[in-house]
């Protein structure tokens, strides 16, 4: 076998481990979609709402950092939240 019958043999290796992957992806997609309709988003909104209602409660000991690690926490959980469900592959 020369040069290139091996380079030809490696990248058709390549090119069915990627389709692999792809359906694999496609199929975490799809799951993701139904566990969308079984209530993850909600939780996750729940759990923003949880968080602002304790900051809001928390006001008279702010304190330093205490409101912005709050609302990171509140942010992060939103930025789960658009890259779980915006997955388009």
């Amino acid at each position: 076998m020369d040069f290139n019958e091996k380079l030809i043999e490696a990248l058709c290796d390549i090119k069915n481990q990627l389709e692999e992957i792809n359906s694999s992806l496609r199929e975490v997609n799809d799951n993701l979609v139904a566990i969308k309709g079984v209530g993850l988003y909600d939780s996750l909104a729940d759990v923003c709402d949880k968080l602002d209602d304790v900051n809001s409660s928390l006001n008279d000991i702010k304190g330093d950092g205490l409101y912005n690690s709050l609302t990171d926490v509140c942010n992060k959980l939103d930025d789960i939240d658009s890259k779980v469900f915006d997955l388009s592959l």
